[in-house]
């Protein structure tokens, strides 16, 4: 079989794909879902947890220089950075630095894509689970002091379709935990026991929301300056031999829409897999 046929073969499944993300040199590149709901409610979430050195210099300070930091209102974006946390958003063409991060096997290990219905949630775990989770609250001019065993951190993303194509999306910081009230009680099967002794622990004072455009995203990360804070805890792991910092970063769109997304070496952006497939139908 000529190669040209092969490709014309393929070109159904090409089509479902949708469209690619760019794949850099190296780098991962996130398809469309083959599997997921679909209708005009739903929402495609491209999700990167970006792995680097703790204290790295980019992710700390050049990161948000170079992105939009001023976006939440005052007294939330205050609230937050209380509490260690970080959120910009990125207006256009990604900053390099951010770019690299995206398309590196190294920094973005387990890029997700994902298909989600409008207010439904899409549970984001950050980092690994912890012996102790131990960090201060801060709320009202006062800090509590929050200490939880066995613990997982996790962000709890609502997506929520707007006008003119907008999606708003809907941040809550999670910790699901060691139920110390139940695991003493008597519990009819291990399947169950393992379920009823987890308890999800949610901070709704530190809830915010980021509104996205086509091919914007929502950024979030710590302070590294407040090694005590809930932000630190969830975005920064500094016990073992190569403390990780992380950053969290959302891109959204109506499903069958688009997404383009430009390379750090190419300006150009990239085109939908069907005009790809269409240019390749002229190899001979």
């Amino acid at each position: 079989m000529r190669p040209g046929w092969l490709i014309v073969g393929m070109l159904p499944l090409l089509l479902l794909a949708g469209c690619l993300w760019q794949r850099g040199a190296g780098g991962k590149s996130w398809t469309l879902p083959f599997a997921g709901p679909t209708g005009a409610d739903v929402v495609d979430v491209q999700v990167a947890v970006l792995e680097v050195p703790a204290g790295d210099r980019y992710a700390n300070t050049s990161l948000y220089t170079q992105i939009d930091d001023q976006i939440l209102a005052p007294e939330i974006r205050q609230r937050l950075e209380e509490n260690g946390l970080r959120v910009a958003k990125v207006i256009g063409r990604p900053p390099d630095g951010l770019q690299d991060l995206l398309t590196s096997d190294r920094s973005n290990r387990n890029p997700q894509h994902v298909r989600v219905r409008s207010n439904n949630n899409k549970i984001v775990p950050l980092g690994p689970s912890r012996e102790v989770c131990q960090f201060q609250l801060a709320a009202d001019g006062r800090e509590e002091a929050i200490a939880l065993e066995q613990a997982q951190c996790l962000m709890q993303v609502t997506p929520v379709i707007g006008e003119e194509g907008k999606i708003n999306l809907q941040f809550l910081p999670q910790i699901q935990h060691a139920d110390r009230k139940r695991q003493g009680q008597f519990i009819p099967t291990i399947a169950l026991a393992l379920q009823s002794s987890r308890a999800t622990e949610g901070y709704p004072a530190l809830r915010w929301d980021v509104t996205l455009g086509p091919n914007e995203y929502a950024v979030v990360g710590a302070r590294f300056d407040k090694p005590q804070s809930l932000g630190y805890r969830f975005f920064v792991t500094a016990e073992g031999e190569k403390p990780t910092q992380r950053v969290l970063a959302i891109r959204t769109g109506r499903s069958g829409q688009a997404i383009e997304i430009t390379s750090a070496s190419d300006s150009s952006k990239t085109r939908p897999l069907a005009a790809q497939a269409a240019g390749m139908l002229s190899i001979p």
